[in-house]
């Protein structure tokens, strides 16, 4: 009875993912522009969902000498940014394995 209740739990978990995976992907758009990303000389493979946060990284880095402790917030923006990428691409290509897409 117990793992029926857990295969009942991770089903329902699995839905409620893909409800919200559903509407992140109508509602997934690009925060700068083109025109935007050539002006702030944002290099092609950078150049994705996060690059709207790369102009103030950058900006900042260089007033503060590339110091690594310099810039935290702007980096952890950053790089939340790219992992939430990471995992939104990961979860989409998990559900077209399992032909849900």
């Amino acid at each position: 009875s117990s793992r029926v209740l857990w295969t009942l739990a991770v089903t329902q978990l699995k839905k409620r993912c893909q409800k919200k995976m559903a509407h992140h992907a109508e509602t997934r758009e690009m925060k700068i522009t083109q025109e935007e990303m050539e002006k702030e000389k944002i290099p092609l493979d950078l150049r994705d969902y996060c690059a709207h946060l790369l102009p103030a990284l950058n900006k900042c880095r260089v007033q503060n000498y590339h110091l690594p402790w310099k810039c935290v917030e702007e980096r952890h923006a950053y790089e939340g940014c790219k992992w939430d990428d990471y995992v939104y691409r990961m979860k989409k290509q998990q559900m077209a394995k399992e032909g849900k897409h």
